[in-house]
């Protein structure tokens, strides 16, 4: 029997993605934290301290949350579009984005960015890159070129304009709703894009590049996912419920089969070595990105399970956590540098205090005051269903 599209749309709140945002907070709060513990480091990203003695467990983690994280992300922010889209329409998008990405960016946003480079700069005189007396001058010229971006807060640019483009296309063609296409169709097409961005530029997945300005190359890749992500609520409104179940398992079995042979192929390519069979890494790459990113969004999208006071609570931190976290690693990574531990060990004790501080800081600074309310937004009014609860920067704030 197939499910009825109304009856899903309005029967509950999607509250499977929010634990699913909850959750890749967490990977990238961790990804962050083995920065300087894998043996390649990954080329371009400019760190506090350098990669020294490295694990191959953490290099393994670290590539593995790499290979699909974002890709997920922009898929849970598509489906959140996709829902005030069909119930608001572009206007309460663009407004929803102004207030939740790009008043943050700009305000918050822009603190974190200098406290970062306040930090990393710490990190240039510790490595011997700078005296502190040029340090204290400042000459933009010293600093690394490495130093000039949005770090970890290009999400949110490429988000924002990801929405725009989106509200342009929903007016020109006066849409109220999303077209559905056959579910295994989207896995598809979204997996032949990715097959051909990747077989020509890996460096996509594999490096990091530090701009203010979107990078063609990325903001094309990731615009895959979130397109996938606008469309994969209609197609599962209209797919029957055991094609759906079948689907959605199918496409995380076939990404968990990707991350099988990304990290050693990632590895190699960083290492200079020629991978003994032609296109695995790229194979590898799409597999684990497509497979999690839209078989994890499936499964949340039919979970029915509410949410609990606790994960309630996180899914109002996660936004918080993802501002912070960044520069939290830096310090923690630059106190840890000197510590007779191994890289595993550095690992693990960065991990728990990055995200002990971020949500000690959540709890204490932010939790319950208007910057609680700036960042998530007001609370639904009781029988509201939230008009986007998905977003990786929104909170559903369920309690």
């Amino acid at each position: 029997m197939s499910t009825d599209r109304t009856t899903l749309a309005a029967s509950h709140r999607l509250s499977g993605l929010d634990a699913a945002r909850v959750w890749g907070t967490l990977l990238v709060v961790l990804l962050h934290a083995a920065v300087p513990y894998i043996p390649e480091p990954m080329p371009g990203l400019y760190w506090p301290v350098d990669n020294r003695a490295g694990s191959s467990t953490v290099a393994a983690l670290f590539w593995s949350i790499e290979s699909f994280i974002m890709p997920l992300f922009f898929v849970i922010s598509g489906v959140g579009s996709c829902v005030l889209l069909e119930r608001r329409g572009a206007g309460a998008l663009l407004a929803n984005r102004r207030s939740r990405i790009l008043l943050p960016l700009l305000t918050i946003g822009l603190f974190v960015l200098f406290c970062e480079f306040c930090v990393w700069t710490i990190g240039d005189v510790w490595r011997g890159n700078l005296t502190w007396k040029q340090a204290l001058r400042f000459s933009a010229k010293q600093y690394d070129p490495r130093m000039w971006g949005l770090a970890h807060l290009w999400y949110l640019q490429y988000l924002l304009m990801y929405s725009l483009l989106t509200c342009g296309v929903w007016k020109l063609f006066r849409a109220s709703r999303m077209p559905a296409i056959p579910l295994p169709l989207l896995a598809a097409l979204p997996a032949c894009a990715a097959v051909a961005a990747l077989s020509r530029e890996p460096q996509i997945v594999t490096d990091f590049e530090h701009s203010f300005l979107p990078i063609p190359t990325r903001f094309a890749y990731f615009g895959i996912y979130f397109a996938a992500g606008l469309l994969l609520k209609p197609s599962l409104e209209c797919t029957t419920e055991r094609t759906g179940r079948f689907v959605s398992w199918g496409l995380v079995a076939l990404g968990m089969f990707g991350l099988m042979f990304a990290t050693e192929e990632i590895r190699g390519f960083l290492s200079g070595v020629a991978s003994s069979t032609p296109g695995l890494m790229t194979f590898a790459l799409t597999a684990s990105a497509v497979g999690l990113a839209l078989g994890i969004g499936c499964l949340a999208i039919r979970s029915r399970r509410p949410m609990s006071a606790s994960m309630s609570y996180f899914a109002g931190a996660a936004f918080w956590v993802y501002l912070v976290h960044h520069g939290l690693c830096g310090v923690a990574h630059l106190l840890l540098d000197s510590a007779s531990l191994s890289a595993g060990a550095k690992f693990a004790l960065a991990g728990v205090l990055v995200l002990g501080a971020s949500l000690g800081s959540y709890h204490g600074l932010v939790r319950g005051r208007s910057l609680d309310r700036f960042l998530n937004g007001g609370r639904p009014s009781p029988g509201e269903t939230p008009a986007a609860a998905v977003p990786a920067i929104e909170s559903s704030q369920a309690a």
